[in-house]
Formats: structure tokens, sequence, C-alpha cells
């Protein structure tokens, strides 16, 4: 229980209290995205794209935030490592649904997700010491290798945003709100 060996200033119960927090409401969210889809995405193309990300949401995002806490909770790395990832993917993932799903019921949680997963990554990372987490991953990572292949992906991801607007912008074809919420996430 202890994080003695883990790089880390400050306690974290607020971070483990806000994160549970957000696995609670992310498993709300996705059931009653699965039980009842077709009210809370009124469009075929809105419940096309947000169904199977309640399946996502559910069985993958839960499992690989709750894992990563757990893990950081015994005092392994990886766990610290990877709690940061998986709250950047609640909030990437739920910046879609604000910006993408008609304003109804589901708003507010959606929202609430979006700002308790930034605080939450904020909070994480202002409470770990960057400076041992390099000592330690120093001799065991290729940065050059893994920053190289992060850059590239980074430029992919952008020049895609970029040619889906102006490819609509040009052609003069509206972007589904589905579609644009996933570009202003990218």
């Amino acid at each position: 229980m202890s994080h003695v060996s883990l790089p880390i200033k400050p306690h974290l119960n607020l971070a483990y209290g806000l994160s549970l927090t957000i696995v609670l409401l992310m498993a709300v969210v996705s059931m009653a995205g699965l039980l009842y889809g077709t009210i809370i995405y009124p469009t075929d193309k809105l419940f096309q794209t947000f169904m199977p990300n309640d399946v996502v949401n559910l069985f993958i995002g839960v499992p690989v935030l709750l894992g990563s806490m757990w893990l950081t909770r015994r005092g392994q790395l990886v766990g610290l490592l990877f709690w940061p990832g998986a709250l950047f993917f609640v909030l990437y993932n739920y910046i879609a649904y604000v910006f993408g799903i008609p304003f109804n019921v589901m708003f507010l949680p959606y929202l609430m997700l979006v700002m308790l997963s930034t605080y939450t990554l904020i909070g994480l990372i202002a409470s770990t010491d960057g400076r041992v987490v390099k000592q330690k991953l120093l001799s065991v990572v290729p940065e050059r290798a893994i920053g190289s292949i992060l850059v590239g992906l980074g430029l992919l991801f952008s020049l895609r945003v970029v040619g889906v607007m102006a490819n609509a912008l040009v052609s003069q074809i509206s972007i589904a709100p589905s579609e644009f919420s996933v570009l202003v996430a990218d």
C-alpha cells in the first residue's frame, strides 16, 4: 500500500478518490448508452458512432484505469505511468461526447468526466517527480525512438484533421457533429 518506491511528492488520496469517481461515472454513462442508446443518441449516425465507444469505455477504459490505480497502489512504476494515460483517454474520449451529442440529460455527466479527468490528470502529473521517473527509465526506454514515433503520430493526426476540415471547406460538405467532435478531440 505504500508509495515509498514511487517518485510521488504528496499523497495521492485525492487522485484515487477522483479516479474512482471517474470510473463509477464512466460505468454509469456507458451502461446508459448501451441500455438507452436510441434515446441518448437520437440519430443513426450518432448511435453508430458512440454505441461502440460505450462498449470500449466500459470493457477497456474502466479496467485500464482501475488496473493502473491498483498497480500504483502496489508501488509499481508501470501503474503510475499508465494512470495519466488512462485519464487522458477519458478526457479525449468524452470531449467527443460533449461536442458531438445534442444537448440532453447526459451532457452534464459527460462534462463532469472531462472536467474530473482534466483536474485529476494535472494533479497526478504535478505529484509525480519527473526527474526520478526519467532516471528510472533512462537505460530501459529508447527515448529518441519513442519520441520520434510520438511526434510522427502527432503529425499524422494533425494532418488528418487539417485534411478533413480543408476538404469539407473546399467541397462545401458539412461535417457531421459526431465526426466534428472527433476532429476537435484529435
